[in-house]
Formats: C-alpha cells, structure tokens, sequence
C-alpha cells in the first residue's frame, strides 16, 4: 500500500514506542494482515510536498469501508440517526455544542502538558497547556460568540483552565508512575475473516480509530489506552459507564494487533467535571481480557452485517421508504439534550436539504471531532 512511503519504517524491529511526544501517529497494516509501518502525521504535514501523508490518507479512506466508534455507537442508537448522519447527501454533519467544545479544550491542555513529559520542567508544561486550551478555546467557541452565544460559566476559558490546573495538581503523585508514550494516535487496523468467524462474514472492513494516547507504567512496562472523557453530569456514574464500553476495549484490540503493542493491557480511564463551582475527577484502570477483545470483535463483525443488509435493502427504495426503513427511536431524540438531526426527523427531508454535509475523518489534525457527556 503506497500510502505510507514517507516518513515511516517499516520494519518492526526498529520501532520502539519512546518516541518524543510531539506527533500524531498511524499505524498501518494491510488487508492481508501484513504490518507497514508507522507515519509521522504532523511532520509529514509541515512538510512543503505536492501531496501529504493526510491528503492520502484521507484519499484512500474515501475509497475503503471504514467504521470507528462513532459510527458504530450512531448504528446502535438510532437508525434514523445513522442515516441521516452517515448516508443522506453522503453524510450530514452533527452540530457540535458548548460541552463537545469544553472537552476539545480539556484535550488540548492534555495533549501539551504530555508534550514535554521528561524534557522540560512541569511548571512550564503546565503553563503550554494554558496556552493550548486558549488558542483551542478561541478557536472552537469563535463561531458561537459571531452568532451571539452566551457562554455557561462552565464553559468559560477561566473555569476550564482552573478545573485544569486542578487536575494536574491532583494527579501530580500518581502521573510519575506512567509515561505519555504517543498524544492524538490514529490506527487503521482491517477486520477480515477468520475461524470463529460468522460464516455471514466474507467481505473484511476497516476498523478507524483515534485514542487520546498510549501511556506506559514504568515500573512493569505494561501498555494502557488513555481515555479522557469529559461530562457535566457525575464524574463516578461516567467513569462506571466505561466499565462496560466497546470503544475502550476496542481501542485495546486495535493496539494489541501491532508488535509494539502486544504490551497493552487495558485502559486508563480519565474523567474530568466541567462543573462550575465544584471540583471533580476520577480514575481508573479498565483490564481487558483476550476474551473481552475477541468478542468486541465478533460483535462489530455482527453490527456491520446487519448495516450492510440495510444498505443493501435500501438500494431499490424510495427516499420516504428509506426513511421508513431506517426507523426512529424516538427514546434518542431528547437524550443528553436534543439530537442533532431533530427538525431533520421533525419537518422531513426538506429541511435537512439545508444543512452541512459531514467532512470529519480521524486523520484530522486541527479539529478532532470530540464527545461530551452532558447532564439529563
């Protein structure tokens, strides 16, 4: 696969994951299960060439059947959802609120502090992650300040850069038995047939991901996911929700399918309250079994198959059949607030004519797509 003929080693006995955490990263393997490499995204794109590793990353997922997360929690909500948001006019955006735009601060700030793990003092990491979730906060918010927005005092920079440095403040001790090993990592990893498989299952897929990093604990060498999830409603009811979720143990999968990550045991779970005038946060390791991953397997194989049999009965239908076949859970319209493809449902395919088609790859590297947890 040419995708990855810059900047990238191909050979997995050279690579160790120590690199200096200033990057994102993509793991690439091929259909045939053949390892290719590791592509350095933010270098490649800084570099003044004729067609980046982005642009042909995003070039080839244009091309390939790929689900991540998202779109596989989207399958499983709603129907009507997933269509809307992943077929109609080739996709419709989903409007991003305040708490999604809270969290890509909170990213940021993460995202830098780790940059200068073991390189530089912690009080001048700290202070680039102030700078971080500034130029982020101005960045994401600057729409809804032109059309007028007023901004929940949670979500103001002062109060998110205060829960921040709380944060580090609280998690100073326990940060120095982990490494930040790789911030922002994407991984394209296939899903093709195997024994145990479903014998429905013949055509392989392509599982996308983006975590918010590796880290590793020092004193056994072991491997964890680190997820940071950011909620306004209850900091322990989030972190007990991940006890039981597919996108960390998948996550887990995806790295445990290169030889570097063979060392990767679960997940670290980081959950952060975008709250006011309390302070909270919670941690936690998620193990993942060898079990637990190969059934997460099986289960998106099953979720794809019964995706691909909708499209494939969708194909001789009209769009009002289509609608109908694609049916509504009307339990989803209101949850966390209200979904974003609600007057779409409510005044029909009319109105959704007008809105934004959906551009969001995982290989973005200015503008993650990001998910917040908001209060009922």
């Amino acid at each position: 696969m040419y995708l990855i003929q810059i900047r990238c080693y191909k050979d997995p006995k050279r690579l160790r994951l120590d690199w200096p955490i200033t990057s994102d990263l993509v793991a690439v393997s091929d259909l045939n299960g053949n390892y290719l490499g590791l592509a350095d995204l933010k270098v490649v794109a800084q570099l003044s060439l004729e067609t980046s590793m982005i642009q042909k990353l995003n070039e080839w997922l244009a091309q390939v059947e790929w689900y991540d997360n998202h779109r596989l929690s989207i399958i499983l909500e709603c129907r009507r959802k997933a269509y809307w948001h992943l077929l109609h006019r080739g996709g419709l955006a989903q409007r991003v609120g305040p708490g999604a735009h809270a969290g890509s601060t909170v990213h940021a700030g993460i995202a830098a502090y780790e940059a200068g793990w073991g390189r530089i003092p912690e009080s001048e990491r700290r202070l680039d992650a102030f700078e971080a979730m500034r130029d982020t906060h101005n960045r994401v918010f600057g729409q809804l300040r032109e059309e007028g927005f007023a901004l929940d005092s949670r979500h103001e920079l002062d109060n998110l850069v205060d829960i921040m440095d709380t944060y580090f403040d609280r998690f100073l001790e326990e940060d120095h038995l982990y490494r930040p090993i790789q911030s922002e990592m994407a991984m394209c990893v296939p899903i093709r047939p195997q024994a145990g498989d479903p014998l429905h299952f013949t055509d392989p897929f392509w599982y996308i991901l983006r975590m918010d990093g590796l880290w590793r604990r020092e004193a056994t060498g072991d491997l964890y996911v680190m997820e940071t999830k950011t909620t306004s409603g209850g900091v322990k009811r989030e972190l007990t929700r991940h006890q039981i979720n597919r996108q960390g143990t998948g996550y887990v999968w995806a790295v445990r399918q290169f030889p570097e990550g063979e060392a990767c045991v679960g997940v670290l779970v980081n959950v952060v309250g975008i709250l006011k005038d309390k302070r909270d946060y919670a941690r936690d390791v998620e193990t993942k079994s060898q079990t637990m991953c190969e059934s997460w397997r099986r289960q998106t194989i099953n979720i794809v198959e019964d995706w691909r049999e909708l499209l494939r009965r969708a194909k001789t239908l009209t769009l009002q059949e289509r609608l109908d076949m694609f049916y509504q859970d009307d339990k989803q319209c209101m949850n966390y607030g209200l979904c974003p493809f609600h007057d779409a449902c409510y005044f029909g395919p009319v109105f959704a004519e007008s809105m934004p088609t959906n551009t969001w790859t995982p290989f973005q590297v200015q503008q993650p797509l990001r998910e917040a947890v908001e209060s009922e």
